[in-house]
C-alpha cells in the first residue's frame, strides 16, 4: 500500500488500510491488480477524477486545433 504521502507502507490488511484512509478523510484506490497482492493507494479520488477529465479535455482541445 502506497500512503497519501507516496510512501510504501508494503502489505498491509485491507481493514487497516480502510482505517487509515478514513481517518485521513480520504479514500483507498486500487491502482494495481498484482498477482501476489494488489497495490493501494489512499488519495482523494474526486481530485484525482477532476485532474483525469481536466488532462483529457486539454489533450482532445490540442487535437482539434491542430
Amino acid at each position: 500500500m502506497i500512503d497519501h504521502e507516496n510512501n510504501n507502507r508494503g502489505l498491509i490488511d485491507t481493514s487497516t488500510a480502510l482505517e487509515l484512509a478514513e481517518s485521513l478523510e480520504l479514500d483507498l484506490v486500487v491502482v494495481s491488480e498484482g498477482q501476489d497482492a494488489p497495490i493501494a493507494k489512499i488519495l482523494n479520488y474526486g481530485k484525482l477524477q477532476y485532474q483525469k477529465k481536466k488532462r483529457q479535455v486539454a489533450s482532445l482541445q490540442f487535437k482539434i486545433q491542430n
